[in-house]
C-alpha cells in the first residue's frame, strides 16, 4: 500500500481510547500507526475471506 496520509476519525468511549493508547505505549508505537496497522490487517483479512469465497461459489458467468 503506499503513504499513510488519508485521515479516518473515529469515536470511541473514553475506556477504549484510554486502553487503546496503553496498547499503542506498550508496543512503542503511536495511536495513528497502531490504528492505521489494524484497518490494514482488516481489510487484507476481508480480500482473503472474499476471494477463498469466490473460489468456492465462483461468479455467475460460470455456472452457466
Amino acid at each position: 500500500m503506499g503513504k499513510r496520509t488519508a485521515q479516518i476519525v473515529a469515536h470511541v468511549s473514553p475506556e477504549t481510547a484510554s486502553m487503546f493508547r496503553s496498547m499503542a505505549e506498550l508496543e512503542e508505537t503511536s495511536c495513528s500507526e497502531k490504528a492505521g496497522d489494524l484497518i490494514t490487517e482488516y481489510l487484507e483479512s476481508k480480500q482473503s475471506q472474499y476471494e477463498a469465497m469466490r473460489k468456492v461459489f465462483g461468479s455467475e458467468q460460470n455456472d452457466k
